[in-house]
């Protein structure tokens, strides 16, 4: 395959330079039959030129012969003075100009040759009148005038040999110009049967083999066009993941799948040209019948017949999520209460520290610790006594506000920090959490009380602390309350 294609790319090459050249020879055929055109033209003008200044001066030494006006014949001769100088000015530049020599095929060089003798006799003649010179007028104009006509005819045979030069190069060049436009047809039928047919047949081969690839990638890969998004092409995980067939699939617009977030993005890569491929873009796809699926989405920009489309990829990414939010949440919550565990919660409390110490706002902590756990995990077992925890938890979770942070600190120990809040608020809270485990006491009538023992503290803003002396100085509140309890039993 490699070697055919390589053949193709000769006999390609190949053509494109025989063409190349045809075109430059008929372009350098085209200046030279233009240049002998003109120099043609150049010369018959001289030619006539010549014929014309002839004639006229015949015409003045007639005048100046038979006119009886002194005055008139002056002023003939004067003419044709000037009509002489003319003459010979343009007979030297027919003769004398090496362009026309060296152009000038050999019958027409020979006529010019031959008028250079006879304008010779002409011209002398001429000068005698001007003179004065003759002697028997009547004979001697008879002799110009036939000399006059020799030379007038040498022209006119000049310009006639010129002309049928013209008409066999004329000839010459269509028969050129016949021959490369039959050999540029030739070639570019030679090159539509020999080059472009095995191409168009290879490159059907080749988008056969790529949309082969393209159905059995492990990836849904949707074409769409950058405008409207409306989709072009759709491999079989692409229909799996939407729910839908080609044909369906063919009349939708993937607008109908994505949310607003992944639609801006896929907006912004289409009209920036500098960005052809976007990676680890993350959303929500909601296939045909709106189920939500979690896709891990990569974009390729590409032009297809002058118009501008997108590649998308889409892999299915909703199992990795729900086992990364359970692993953020083994990682991160207590599993018993429902509650940050240690590490987290200390620190997600000391960022909120942090805030408060720079004034951003009030912040109050509080320790609590259950009420006898001890006791009922002896007497009654640790299975009761981790209903026991749960049930506190509970309460506490439900019980706070959403921005508060709550973590189990160790044990029976709960610490719950109360964000933007100051003492007298998050003590409202406690109370009504204090007040909801008193019915929950009630209501499962247990052999034991429920109960806990907390203490307050807030965050003075002028008083230099760590996240851990304001958490233990809580600790010291709620063991105050603790003791208060304890002699109060006794």
């Amino acid at each position: 395959m490699t070697s055919g294609r390589w053949t193709l790319r000769r006999l390609f090459q190949t053509s494109l330079i025989l063409i190349g050249a045809m075109v430059v020879m008929s372009g350098i055929l085209l200046y030279y039959t233009t240049r002998d055109q003109n120099a043609d033209g150049d010369i018959i003008n001289l030619a006539g030129k010549q014929r014309m200044l002839s004639q006229r001066i015949v015409r003045l030494i007639l005048e100046s012969e038979l006119d009886s006006n002194a005055t008139h014949r002056a002023e003939a001769l004067k003419k044709l003075e000037y009509s002489l100088t003319e003459l010979k000015s343009a007979h030297d530049l027919l003769t004398e100009n090496k362009s026309f020599s060296s152009y000038l095929k050999r019958d027409s060089l020979k006529i010019l040759n031959t008028s250079t003798s006879y304008f010779e006799t002409f011209s002398q003649e001429v000068e005698q009148v001007l003179k004065g010179e003759l002697t028997d007028h009547e004979l001697a104009i008879h002799q110009l005038a036939i000399d006059a006509d020799y030379y007038m005819n040498n022209m006119d045979e000049l310009a006639n040999q010129l002309i049928l030069d013209s008409k066999i190069r004329s000839e010459l060049v269509i028969r050129l110009e016949l021959a490369f436009t039959i050999l540029t047809l030739f070639l570019l039928i030679a090159e539509y049967y020999i080059v472009f047919k095995p191409v168009d047949a290879i490159m059907a081969d080749a988008i056969e083999e790529t949309k082969k690839l393209f159905d059995i990638a492990p990836t849904a890969i949707i074409i769409v066009d950058s405008d409207d998004l409306s989709i072009r092409e759709i491999n079989d995980e692409g229909e799996s993941l939407l729910h839908v067939s080609y044909k369906e699939a063919l009349e939708m617009n993937l607008s109908d799948f994505i949310d607003d977030e992944i639609a801006k993005a896929l907006e912004h890569f289409a009209t920036h040209e500098h960005e052809y491929v976007l990676k680890g873009l993350e959303g929500i796809i909601r296939n045909y019948n709106r189920n939500e699926v979690t896709c891990l989405i990569s974009v390729g920009k590409f032009v297809y017949r002058g118009k501008t489309h997108l590649l998308i990829g889409m892999a299915d990414i909703t199992e990795q999520k729900q086992s990364e939010e359970v692993f953020e949440r083994l990682a991160t919550i207590d599993e018993m209460t429902g509650l940050y565990n240690r590490r987290t919660g200390l620190l997600m409390m000391g960022k909120e520290f942090e805030k408060a110490k720079r004034h951003i706002y009030d912040i109050t902590m509080c320790f609590i610790d259950m009420d006898g756990l001890k006791h009922v995990n002896d007497t009654f077992g640790h299975a009761e006594g981790d209903w026991y925890i749960r049930t506190v938890a509970t309460v506490l979770r439900e019980g706070i506000r959403s921005g508060d942070i709550g973590m189990r600190f160790g044990g029976d120990e709960m610490v719950i920090g109360f964000v933007n809040c100051d003492e007298p608020t998050a003590r409202d809270i406690m109370e009504r959490i204090q007040k909801v485990i008193d019915i929950v006491c009630e209501r499962e009538n247990k052999p034991y009380d429920i109960g806990i023992s907390y203490g307050l503290s807030d965050y003075e803003k002028d008083v230099p602390m760590t996240l851990e002396s304001f958490i233990n100085y809580a600790d010291e509140r709620m063991y105050t309350v603790k003791m208060k309890k304890k002699n109060t039993r006794v």
